[in-house]
């Protein structure tokens, strides 16, 4: 749908469908949401460093759909995320507590790990149960069938 056009024509759509189809796209509400969430968890698995996570988040996404008619990669390979969105996310999440820093040589390089806090594993905790509990059953369906059913 083109919303430049389409979303003044049709009466359908309240004000916040619009703003919600101009103004964001999938790729801003997940970098602005999940993303952090997401960084979180794969530090709460194993002490890790900043490069690291962002080789585990691009793992997976050269896999592309063959359909002329949709093109989810721009025709264009690129990763998805980048130091420059990775680099300040952790240091947000070590400035409010969630996560801790140290850095450590190795060489002549120095590496900064990261390790979850308290603070850190009591927030995932508490998003998950919040999806848990706040997901209406039909879009757990929805993704667990459309998504997640083949999965191995």
């Amino acid at each position: 749908m083109d919303c430049e056009n389409d979303c003044d024509q049709n009466p359908e759509f309240s004000r916040f469908d619009k703003h919600i189809l101009k103004n964001h796209t999938y790729k801003d509400i997940f970098h602005k949401k999940m993303l952090r969430i997401m960084v979180l968890w794969i530090i709460s698995k194993e002490r890790t460093y900043g490069y690291a996570v962002l080789k585990k988040l691009n793992e997976g996404w050269d896999k592309s759909i063959e359909d002329e008619d949709i093109d989810f990669n721009n025709s264009k390979k690129k990763q998805p995320f980048g130091s420059n969105r990775i680099y300040p996310l952790l240091k947000a999440l070590e400035l409010g507590g969630f996560i801790k820093g140290s850095e450590e040589m190795d060489g002549k390089r120095k590496i900064k790990y990261y390790e979850i806090t308290k603070k850190g594993t009591l927030f995932l905790e508490k998003i998950k149960t919040l999806i848990a509990i706040k997901t209406p059953p039909i879009f757990k369906e929805f993704f667990k069938e459309n998504f997640f059913d083949n999965e191995d």
